[in-house]
């Protein structure tokens, strides 16, 4: 990652460099990994709207086990203005005993939001 840009209040871009140019058919992965400091609060959600081709997204949350979310869902094929509003659509998720949620989405449509959102405990 050579640039992490706030795009908005509530929004990051990130700017990657590939180690080698792709041709045509060429694909490439890359993970990355985010902790939400101590004491800081983070909004009720996690969706990614990419701006460009993106075949896969797995998306791991992990909570706090001694304070679940009363109930988190899945969120795909979303406005991003969505993802806040108070009437929720989508399939329920169950953490697992470690307190994580694991969604996959294939092939985003660009524009549009794919993660999960949950109401706090």
């Amino acid at each position: 990652m050579v640039q992490r840009v706030k795009e908005s209040t509530d929004r990051f871009g990130f700017v990657l460099t590939l180690p080698r140019r792709l041709g045509q058919h060429d694909g490439h992965e890359f993970a990355m990994r985010f902790r939400i400091p101590v004491g800081q609060q983070m909004r009720p959600h996690y969706v990614c709207v990419s701006k460009h081709r993106c075949d896969l997204f797995d998306l791991r949350v992990r909570f706090d086990v001694g304070k679940p979310p009363k109930q988190i869902w899945r969120v795909a094929d979303a406005f991003q203005l969505d993802v806040d509003d108070p009437i929720v659509h989508g399939e329920t998720l169950s953490m697992d005993s470690a307190g994580e949620i694991h969604v996959q989405f294939r092939h985003l449509i660009p524009g549009l939001a794919y993660g999960a959102r949950w109401t706090p405990a």
